[in-house]
């Protein structure tokens, strides 16, 4: 019997050096005051799940664009982390907040702007979002889980020019209602 394992060796060790070159470019750029362990496992899509600010799983995509995919994800989970430093989760505001500062964070280090859902759609369901943003994690919010992502980075897009990136924790759920209010009431 013939067999074939992948990713390879190789592909692991590239992955790992990717990982630890890009958390030190991240901590050059902000730094950490706790340390940050990192898990790495492969699944379809890339994406970072940050279990608090001391350690972060990172799903290492399989596509064609993995090395580009996991410097993003990287990003995105040593941001989190970062935020998880000072500000704990408890409101769809708050993890908006901590998704747009990692969205940010990760386009400044990688120069690669996440895709997004068009603005107009944001607009048409701001009404709506407006009041999820309000609402308990552990309350389901229907429209949120569509646009989130997307709500996310417009609103970290309207708030880092006055605020800066290093500063997001400190921002208050009021700070992101008049954000959205600014960029989807006109």
């Amino acid at each position: 019997m013939e067999h074939t394992i992948a990713p390879s060796p190789e592909v692991f060790r590239e992955a790992n050096d990717i990982v630890e070159g890009l958390l030190q470019t991240c901590e050059a750029v902000l730094g950490k005051d706790s340390d940050l362990k990192v898990y790495m496992s492969w699944a379809d899509q890339p994406s970072p799940e940050v279990i608090s600010e001391e350690e972060a799983r990172i799903n290492v995509g399989t596509g064609e664009n993995w090395k580009d995919d996991l410097k993003t994800t990287v990003a995105q989970a040593y941001a989190q982390s970062w935020f998880l430093e000072y500000k704990s989760n408890s409101y769809h505001w708050e993890e908006l907040l901590m998704l747009g500062h990692s969205l940010m964070f990760a386009e400044n280090i990688t120069e690669v702007k996440p895709q997004l859902d068009p603005e107009e759609e944001l607009e048409e369901n701001w009404p709506v979002l407006r009041e999820e943003v309000q609402m308990s994690l552990v309350e389901e919010t229907e429209e949120l889980s569509h646009y989130g992502f997307t709500l996310a980075y417009y609103l970290a897009e309207e708030l880092k020019d006055v605020h800066g990136l290093e500063n997001f924790p400190e921002l208050s759920m009021s700070d992101m209602i008049d954000a959205g209010d600014r960029l989807f009431q006109g």
